[in-house]
């Protein structure tokens, strides 16, 4: 299986079905963990991913160890980059992997499972005390089904696979993040539909949903996780816009060719900036305790919703002539997602300005999305 990203917040790990599948888990020499892979009906699960890492201390032992997941084959896994084995399940649902590392701190373990239900990705994930040789018994279940998506108009919601009363499941989140078979997404480019979202949000890209519920497999505290990917077929009326950046001195610096509306939804901006403001705040009154982008449509339209990719504490206006602002929302810093998204109802937009607070917030910005209202 491929190795993970050297990073300590997400990584890259196949999970596909291996081309042969023996009947039982060879056995594993030395210090090891095994079990076996069912799902909750009881029934054998062959060809499951399965990933055992050291649960490191700090921030990584943290229980919410499933990131993302590809329906393209790849999931993101928090803390992959400490020391990890990884294989699959037999045709009876058994399991063997070594002990990854020699763990000096004896730390505990996190074993994760995770199967793919035609597009759909199910698994779980829980944390096993260390122990001086071998985990055996390691016995891990997984929700039969899949997430399913409802639709309805615009509105779309997702339904985790159902769980038996026994896991003690909590009420799930979900979340809509990075196009599938990019990087692994970067903390925050998330934007959170537990209640549902505007399918519009999509656009013309693919977007994972994912769901995530905390729960317990016996005695372990488990997290739960499934993803299904999405695809839109929206186009903005704002795409390919034009863009201009508010320099030091209350000037307009036009970009060759926007950023912002060229409807890459999961990269950062690069914009064409004043050289003063490359290092900080930019000097002087004009744009010293923030930062202004414009975005300037193509024609006015009536619009109807307004999303903001990369909004981590920021101000967003809009304007019916391209001079005069009226601010149509904001994002505070420190949320828990970056992508903002107002409805409009109808009002006149021909420009859309966004403003951030100054260092590095400025060029996080990915994307600014305006919809017209129909038969605008």
């Amino acid at each position: 299986m491929a190795g993970c990203a050297q990073t300590t917040t997400a990584g890259q790990i196949p999970a596909t079905t291996p081309p042969s599948v023996p009947a039982h888990a060879a056995p594993v020499t030395g210090r090891s963990m095994s079990g076996v892979v069912t799902g909750t009906s009881g029934h054998p699960i062959a060809g499951a991913s399965v990933v055992v890492t050291v649960a490191l201390s700090g921030s990584e032992q943290a229980v919410r160890a499933v990131g993302a997941f590809s329906t393209a084959g790849i999931f993101c896994l928090l803390g992959c980059s400490a020391p990890h084995d990884a294989g699959y399940s037999a045709r009876d649902g058994s399991f063997a992997l070594s002990l990854p590392g020699a763990n000096p701190q004896h730390d505990d373990y996190r074993l994760t499972v995770a199967v793919a239900r035609g597009s759909a990705r199910v698994a779980i994930s829980v944390v096993l005390p260390w122990t001086a040789r071998s985990i055996s018994g390691a016995d891990v279940q997984l929700a039969d089904g899949a997430p399913q998506l409802r639709a309805s108009g615009d509105h779309r919601s997702v339904v985790p696979p159902p769980l038996p009363a026994r896991y003690g499941a909590a009420a799930f989140d979900a979340a809509l993040q990075a196009e599938a078979g990019s990087p692994p997404v970067a903390d925050g480019q998330q934007l959170t539909v537990t209640n549902g979202y505007d399918a519009r949000v999509v656009e013309d890209e693919r977007l994972l949903l994912t769901t995530v519920q905390t729960g317990h497999e016996g005695d372990l505290a488990a997290v739960f996780s499934s993803s299904l990917e999405v695809h839109g077929n929206d186009v903005p009326a704002s795409r390919g816009s034009s863009c201009f950046v508010t320099g030091s001195r209350g000037q307009s610096i036009s970009q060759p060719t926007c950023g912002l509306t060229d409807g890459v939804l999961e990269s950062d901006w690069q914009p064409v900036d004043d050289p003063r403001c490359g290092d900080g705040p930019c000097p002087g009154a004009a744009q010293h305790d923030h930062r202004d982008v414009t975005i300037v449509l193509g024609k006015p339209l009536r619009g109807s919703l307004l999303v903001v990719r990369g909004c981590l504490g920021c101000s967003v206006s809009t304007s019916s002539d391209g001079r005069h602002f009226t601010t149509a929302a904001t994002a505070p810093f420190g949320g828990a997602d970056d992508v903002l998204v107002k409805a409009l109802r109808g009002e006149l937009v021909e420009a859309v300005r966004v403003q951030t607070d100054t260092g590095g917030f400025f060029d996080r910005l990915r994307e600014v999305s305006v919809f017209g209202a129909a038969g605008s």
